[in-house]
């Protein structure tokens, strides 16, 4: 079996964590295709307070899949 985990990233800044409004609910759909495949799937998401890179160490996945939205991503160097 194959283990794949989904992250959800944050992003901290100078204010704290940034975040999305909404739950990841993208990864969500696509781990439960990913389990009625056969896959054995881990959805980690820093924003709900997890430790991204000590999950993935404990459990060391095959692959790893990140999901992003704009309320998360920085132009240069100042916040959107």
């Amino acid at each position: 079996m194959i283990d794949i985990a989904l992250i959800a990233p944050g992003k901290e800044t100078s204010e704290g964590f940034r975040f999305s409004l909404q739950e990841p609910l993208n990864i969500g759909f696509l781990a439960s295709y990913l389990i009625s495949k056969g896959f054995k799937v881990k959805i980690f998401d820093e924003l709900a307070g997890q430790n991204i890179e000590e999950e993935i160490e404990k459990w060391r996945p095959k692959y790893v899949g990140l999901t992003a939205v704009t309320p998360l991503a920085l132009a240069g160097d100042s916040a959107c």
